[in-house]
């Protein structure tokens, strides 16, 4: 691109001039060269930008002629220049290097965002699980810290995420817990939004995964159309938590996040303990999702669950509202 500063001409080598001059409404006459190539770029002939062959003197002064003549198409060029623009965001911009760099250095591994929802009481049991992540077979996998918490309180300066060798990131509610004491739909949304990844893992925050357990779960997503009956790649796999037991649970799981994100993700008006498993298995096979229990994906539970009298009452809650929402379908 050529551009003129204190009455001097430069030419520049990268698409920042093009941006520059896109933001300030003026209109674009590039070359093919890197982001404004034919195919991969960002800049389309014609559309927010005009391109000519290098070299061609003869081209680059019917692009000025044209643009000085033809007033509709500079309203299209400045207007279009301006929306490329303002949708390349610093972080998406990061995103997007980010999703290369995986695809660079891990060409045969898809990226696996493991999702941990948890509360700040539950620090030592994230430590035991990030150690276990740390042991994984499985090459590539960032981790998702999924805090039922507000962000300004957080007292975890204990846990301290630089000692693993893992890209992990961290979400929170920011839910008053006195107001909003259950709030983990809403924990596990903000962490798929943010996850990288084509296949979601779920892992409760007392269970602790075996070494190939992240190897396990994206093998079967991958595969997911070998385990149904036409070929359905919509396949929700649930694993083994040392009872081997065959019913679906999402809270130890594997999911092809697309899927997932174009149902819905998880229902946040289910605000009490004992309706999210069967509310997500309701609307996930209303919308011809399968589920296949994946016994090869084991993990350990490093504590016990219990079932408190309080949660008993959020069963019942939560079982009157699945009621209301999906009449006699039964859970």
């Amino acid at each position: 691109m050529l551009v003129r500063r204190n009455g001097k001409a430069y030419f520049c080598g990268n698409t920042m001039p093009l941006l520059e001059a896109m933001a300030c409404g003026v209109p674009v006459i590039t070359t093919p060269a890197g982001q404004a190539g034919y195919e991969e770029g960002i800049f389309k002939d014609r559309i927010n930008c005009l391109m000519i062959p290098f070299k061609d003197k003869e081209a680059l002064k019917e692009a000025i002629v044209e643009l000085r003549e033809n007033s509709e198409l500079r309203k299209t060029l400045k207007k279009e220049g301006w929306n490329t623009v303002r949708n390349m965001t610093e972080e998406k911009m990061a995103r997007n290097y980010s999703k290369i760099w995986n695809r660079v250095v891990y060409p045969d591994y898809k990226l696996a965002s493991v999702i941990i929802p948890s509360t700040y009481d539950r620090i030592p049991q994230i430590k035991e699980i990030l150690k276990a992540l740390t042991l994984q077979t499985y090459p590539n996998i960032e981790v998702i810290i999924a805090w039922d918490e507000l962000e300004a309180e957080i007292p975890n300066s204990d846990l301290d995420l630089n000692s693993y060798n893992l890209t992990i990131k961290q979400v929170w509610t920011n839910l008053d817990k006195k107001k909003h004491p259950y709030n983990l739909a809403n924990a596990r949304n903000k962490a798929i939004i943010e996850a990288e990844g084509e296949v979601l893992i779920f892992n409760d925050s007392r269970l602790k995964p075996d070494e190939n357990a992240v190897m396990m779960f994206v093998e079967a997503v991958k595969n997911a159309s070998s385990v149904t009956k036409g070929g359905n790649k919509m396949v929700w796999f649930f694993g083994d938590k040392g009872s081997q037991k065959q019913s679906f649970v999402e809270n130890f799981s594997a999911v092809d996040r697309k899927f997932l994100i174009k149902i819905g993700m998880f229902c946040e008006q289910i605000d009490r303990y004992g309706g999210m498993t069967q509310e997500i298995r309701t609307r996930w096979k209303m919308n011809g999702g399968a589920f296949s229990y994946l016994g090869t994906a084991v993990a350990s539970e490093i504590i016990k669950s219990g079932l408190s009298v309080e949660k008993r009452k959020s069963i019942v809650q939560s079982k009157l509202k699945l009621w209301k929402m999906y009449g006699d379908e039964r859970w």
